[in-house]
């Protein structure tokens, strides 16, 4: 009889064969709750970094926060895009292919990735190929990093004079930018090839001096059209709310997301249907958070309307509106909150 050791247990080959189909069922049912949990934590995560980013961080930190947020909900670009760019084609350097200026430099700076986008750029080929003294097409580019390189996460959050300075050499240099190719003798600027290219880095020059149509033409979703508002149109948080009221009408959140959805009624102010959300994915950790917004006074406003149901006789078999009994439900967390705080 053969036999054989597998984690300190010896098992007896025909009880395996016998066993094998309970097994795998078992490992499959495991594997996908692991996977169901991993889900459920991410889409928390994504709603905490959000709150962090708005409500707890450090206004000086809140452009770098709000870009993390969304890259790390939603990574964009791909890998596969990425490579599809610069690894396909190994005929024309990268700067003079198409999709590398339409999909991959303005989907970084749609996100705010200034770092990756300026090394992908700059590793792109364009000063190998282009005379820096006789082509436009290389004053362009270069014209291009230094605006990129000059986006100033911190002193921008703090000082908004500074970001309207920058934001008017974005607006000069979109101005300009038809006159200098238009005015000049490079042969590269008038092939056709180029002349597309052009556009799109016409186009990135829209969007980083602020135009919101130009952000909402460019992006792929609610939270990413935000953020690029908030980045190139004014970074305050005194704006959020009208960009997210822009973003969504352009792009509706995914109705069966979670974060998403979530992450719109903390933009939006609705901290008891946040906790509500989030009992629903972990009771522990919405409580914690209550208790934050508690000790934040971010759930004053609703003090007045705890003591009006509680003082009334509050009859769930009445027609109640589903907003109404939400707003029941969460205070639940806010007064439970309060005990928490009772030591």
């Amino acid at each position: 009889m053969i036999t054989i050791k597998l984690k300190n247990e010896e098992l007896n080959n025909s009880n395996n064969n016998n066993n094998e189909s309970d097994d795998s069922g078992s490992i499959s049912a495991a594997d996908d709750d692991d996977d169901e949990t991993i889900f459920k934590y991410e889409e928390i995560l994504y709603v905490l970094n959000l709150f962090s980013s708005i409500k707890f961080a450090h206004p000086i930190e809140r452009i770098a926060s709000l870009s993390s947020w969304v890259n790390r909900a939603d990574i964009q670009p791909t890998n596969q895009l990425v490579d599809e760019i610069l690894n396909q084609n190994k005929t024309i350097p990268v700067f003079k292919n198409y999709k590398f200026w339409s999909l991959l430099i303005k989907k970084l700076i749609l996100r705010g990735l200034f770092n990756e986008a300026i090394s992908a750029i700059e590793t792109s080929g364009f000063k190998d190929s282009l005379d820096p003294e006789n082509s436009t097409f290389y004053l362009i580019i270069t014209d291009l990093i230094s605006i990129l390189k000059s986006y100033d996460f911190i002193r921008f959050s703090e000082n908004l004079e500074l970001f309207i300075e920058w934001k008017k050499m974005c607006v000069l240099l979109r101005d300009n930018f038809w006159r200098i190719g238009n005015n000049s003798n490079d042969n590269n600027t008038q092939d056709s090839g180029i002349l597309e290219i052009l556009n799109q880095i016409y186009e990135i020059l829209n969007i980083l001096s602020g135009s919101s149509n130009y952000i909402l033409d460019n992006s792929s979703t609610w939270y990413e059209s935000l953020l690029s508002h908030y980045l190139y149109s004014m970074p305050s948080i005194d704006l959020i709310r009208e960009y997210l009221l822009v973003s969504r009408n352009r792009f509706p959140p995914d109705q069966t997301s979670i974060w998403e959805n979530t992450c719109i009624d903390i933009l939006e102010g609705n901290y008891l249907t946040v906790l509500t959300s989030l009992e629903y994915l972990d009771k522990p950790i919405a409580t914690f958070l209550g208790v934050l917004l508690e000790a934040k006074g971010l759930l004053k406003p609703y003090d007045d309307l705890d003591r009006n149901i509680n003082d009334s006789e509050y009859d769930l078999t009445d027609d109640v509106d589903i907003d109404e009994l939400n707003v029941v439900i969460a205070l639940g967390f806010k007064n439970y909150s309060q005990l928490v705080l009772v030591y």
